[in-house]
């Protein structure tokens, strides 16, 4: 088995290499990113352009899936195919990034037209973890549930209304700030000293 020389990057490299990717507005990366084309393409260049910050999270996941992940996901790393290990590895980058919150979706379009395809790999995980197994890409489904002001507020006035009776405000337990329900507590002091005190 022949392996490619790796090609190193120098200073001068970088500093194009990181103009190129940076040129341009952020639609037309965006664009380019999502036509990626993972059969011909520079996976290298791929790999530096998807640590970029201010990509979004819907962006990201087109690139993700149109990896095809899937043919890698139950693979060990050490039984790839070597033509499979880099790409795996910006796979890997861009999950990493994902998981993390280093990618948000974009306040105008949210996760766009790829949603359906993260709920079907949702599916498959849950699926996967009935039956006792996990692929090598596992997202928590949190990550996809919009993020609004308005999901927020809404959330709060539902839990703000389950404790109040019909047509009255939200109650309010006052009793914790009243100093009988403080006197039966130790504070924190006591709790830590306590031991050593006696």
């Amino acid at each position: 088995m022949t392996h490619k020389p790796i090609r190193r990057i120098y200073d001068t490299d970088l500093q194009d290499l990181l103009q190129e990717i940076r040129g341009g507005s952020s639609q037309e990366r965006r664009t380019a990113l999502r036509e990626f084309d993972w059969a011909s393409g520079d996976t290298r260049k791929l790999g530096w352009s998807m640590a970029q910050k201010g990509l979004d999270l819907g962006t990201a996941m087109i690139v993700f899936f149109n990896a095809r992940p899937e043919r890698y996901n139950y693979l060990r790393k050490d039984r790839l195919p070597a033509e499979a290990r880099l790409r795996c590895q910006v796979l890997d980058a861009i999950h990493r990034r994902a998981v993390s919150g280093f990618y948000l979706p974009d306040p105008d379009e949210g996760l766009g037209d790829v949603f359906a395809r993260i709920l079907d790999w949702v599916e498959r995980q849950e699926e996967d973890r009935a039956r006792g197994r996990q692929g090598r890409w596992v997202f928590d489904p949190a990550l996809f549930t919009p993020i609004t002001l308005k999901a927020v507020q809404a959330e709060r006035e539902k839990e703000d209304m389950e404790g109040a009776a019909p047509g009255q405000d939200t109650p309010f337990d006052r009793t914790i700030l009243s100093d009988n329900a403080r006197r039966g507590r130790p504070t924190l002091w006591r709790e830590l000293l306590g031991p050593i005190l006696g």
